[in-house]
């Protein structure tokens, strides 16, 4: 499963797009840091800056979020790292075709108070 955030978010579909949340966090490099090609410590500390800051802490310690993503990146003289929180509802384990010609899904719901209604199929060129 996947999101894909719409071109117009005030076109999209109740439930198409879960709760999503970017948060970003950066730190200039001192020029004795700049020969390490890592930046590893550095982005320890661009991450940590982020747990500093209480709204971003409270995204980060929500407990609707249920996955992350993490992208970091670097210039030379800067570091930056972008988290990207989501919650999904539901986890597709199976994807099958049944023996009446049916769909057999199989799976685990995610999140309390949350239930299936009913299933759309897209294709990737009707997104």
């Amino acid at each position: 499963m996947y999101a894909q955030l719409p071109a117009d978010p005030a076109k999209k579909e109740k439930g198409m797009v879960p709760m999503l949340k970017a948060i970003v966090g950066f730190a200039h490099l001192e020029e004795e840091d700049r020969p390490d090609k890592t930046f590893a410590a550095e982005f320890m500390d661009a991450h940590g800056l982020l747990l500093e800051l209480q709204q971003e802490r409270s995204y980060l310690t929500d407990k609707r979020y249920t996955h992350i993503g993490i992208g970091l990146a670097h210039d030379g003289t800067k570091v930056l790292i972008v988290e990207i929180l989501t919650a999904k509802y539901f986890s597709v384990d199976r994807l099958n075709m049944a023996e009446d010609g049916g769909v057999y899904v199989e799976g685990r719901i995610l999140q309390e108070n949350t239930g299936l209604y009913a299933a759309r199929v897209l294709t990737k060129d009707s997104i």
